[in-house]
């Protein structure tokens, strides 16, 4: 026999906010395989330094430093006009239990890496122990999401309405490479997958940003 469960209310309103988004907003994906061993390398080096340190950080501080390079990736569409938004607020989204909650760091611009590491565990902690307030919600600018914790590599987040951009972030696979010298030498890449609302960014855009998320990556280790 068939078993019926009603939806929870968190539930619903997400699923409310998802088909808005997805019939309002022309949703396109573009993907980029990126290496990630100088951030492994400075994982490593800062671990002493945090409980618990994981990559998801490391991609948030690059984040930031590419959306004040991409600032229209920053921005939302309240037609006729753009709006582009001073501060840099990312939303986090955190699976909790069957619910997908998405609480907001904001002011990541002006933050610290460490300032970063503890503002993602306390708002990671809030949320899986329903300490959540309706302030935790609000003002998000940008949207990242990580199914690669949960062993996802592949995928196409939906935007955050009325934001104009989610990166979604794949787990980390050891590969073998081609070096530059010809030899194969195994390398750890993972891929990330940004959604944008194509009627304020195009595909080099797109393109142009993922490039500064990987430069900032593999500058991980000027990270102090």
């Amino acid at each position: 026999m068939d078993k019926r469960v009603r939806l929870g209310s968190m539930q619903r309103a997400v699923a409310k906010h998802l088909v808005r988004s997805v019939s309002t907003i022309p949703h396109v994906t573009t993907m980029r395989e990126v290496r990630i061993d100088t951030v492994l390398e400075a994982k490593t080096r800062l671990a002493g330094r945090f409980d618990h340190l994981t990559i998801f950080p490391f991609v948030i501080h690059a984040v930031a430093r590419a959306l004040e390079r991409n600032p229209l990736l920053n921005a939302s569409l309240d037609e006729p006009d753009i709006v582009y938004h001073s501060d840099l607020n990312i939303g986090i989204a955190v699976s909790v239990g069957s619910d997908l909650r998405v609480p907001v760091i904001k002011g990541v611009g002006t933050m610290t890496f460490d300032e970063i590491v503890t503002a993602l565990q306390e708002i990671t902690h809030k949320a899986r122990s329903n300490g959540l307030t309706v302030a935790d919600f609000r003002d998000g600018t940008f949207t990242v999401t990580n199914s690669g914790s949960a062993g996802g590599e592949i995928f196409t987040p939906i935007i955050n309405h009325p934001q104009s951009a989610i990166l979604g972030i794949g787990r980390a696979r050891r590969k073998p490479l081609l070096d530059v010298d010809g030899t194969i030498k195994p390398g750890s890449l993972m891929y990330l997958c940004l959604s944008y609302d194509h009627r304020l960014i195009n595909g080099h855009q797109a393109v142009s940003f993922l490039v500064d998320v990987d430069s900032s990556l593999a500058r991980a280790n000027e990270i102090p």
